[in-house]
């Protein structure tokens, strides 16, 4: 049987004349498109702004605690240049009290001992005052060493806090992917609004603007935020360990106990404590500074983002 020609031109004919308005059928018109977007990018910037201000916080909290930890350390060091002197104050006095014939020592190296000795106490100034001042110096500066750190911990446990809730949520993150999208229909739609017969320049002008300010959405790495998050949260964690660490050390080798020790294991003991507050000190400070940097550069991608928001949501009023 032969086809039908005119069967077969019907055919054709509907095609072509329905095609176009099916290949639209998922099109929305440009205003609604406008409003969708609206719906969805508006609001951002709140959030955003809520995060600068969380992380100005963590950075201000970092800093206080780095200083802390570096007084901390220059506590502790100037500390043990004391309990330096005080050592070889009291080893030479006890040399210079002994009886005559328990030291070996010549008369003259004797005679430089003592010389040794006053000048180590300021000439005329009583052996015993200056080791007294000495001993008061070196507990203040253990006092000062303690609460410095106490300080610096309490700081990173802030910090790790601040750090750990700073950080790009997943409807944040669902509402921004939800804005490119409008954007993107946006855009499908002013196309569209173009090859109608009687376009409306004015609102595709404002659909252009849309597009382009909300667009910059795709170069934004909001990914990088909660990178740095993890960043500063980690570090304040590390430093409020250490901090803890060394403040129970510091404060073992401020006990008079500790201080009142005079034989070899007593004076070894309480110069590790020492040694291991000291070192847990800077260690505490450069966890800190790290913290306080993690913070500072989310700021920045705080900010980047924060413009982008900012810029499309401008967009639409």
């Amino acid at each position: 049987m032969k086809p039908n020609i005119y069967t077969a031109r019907g055919v054709l004919l509907a095609t072509v004349i329905l095609f176009p308005t099916l290949s639209n059928a998922n099109e929305i018109p440009l205003s609604q498109a406008i409003a969708n977007a609206r719906e969805e990018c508006v609001g951002i910037s709140s959030e955003l702004n809520r995060m600068k201000t969380m992380a100005g916080i963590g950075t201000a909290v970092g800093g206080v605690g780095t200083l802390a930890a570096g007084g901390a350390a220059y506590a502790g060091f100037a500390r043990a240049r004391v309990d330096r002197e005080i050592s070889s104050l009291q080893a030479m006095a006890e040399i210079n009290n002994r009886e005559p014939g328990a030291v070996t020592f010549a008369p003259d190296i004797r005679e430089q001992i003592a010389a040794g000795v006053r000048e180590l106490a300021f000439d005329d100034e009583p052996v015993d005052s200056r080791l007294q001042e000495l001993e008061d110096r070196s507990r203040t500066l253990g006092h000062w060493r303690t609460g410095l750190m106490a300080g610096s911990t309490a700081t990173n446990v802030a910090g790790a806090v601040i750090a750990g809730g700073n950080r790009v949520r997943g409807d944040l993150r669902s509402q921004i992917r939800a804005c490119i999208n409008a954007t993107n229909a946006v855009q499908r739609a002013a196309m569209q609004e173009r090859m109608n017969h009687n376009p409306d320049n004015a609102m595709i002008a404002r659909a252009n603007n849309i597009v382009e300010r909300c667009g910059e959405w795709v170069t934004v790495d909001v990914s990088s935020i909660n990178d740095r998050a993890s960043g500063a949260m980690t570090a304040s964690i590390v430093g409020a360990g250490a901090g803890a660490a060394g403040t129970i050390a510091s404060a073992q080798a401020n006990t008079n106990r500790v201080r009142e020790d005079r034989t070899e294991e007593g004076q070894r003991r309480g110069t590790n404590l020492n040694t291991t507050a000291n070192v847990l000190a800077v260690a505490t400070g450069v966890a800190s500074l790290t913290a306080t940097v993690f913070s500072a550069t989310q700021i920045r991608v705080i900010n980047r983002a924060s413009s982008v928001s900012d810029a499309c949501e401008n967009s639409f009023r």
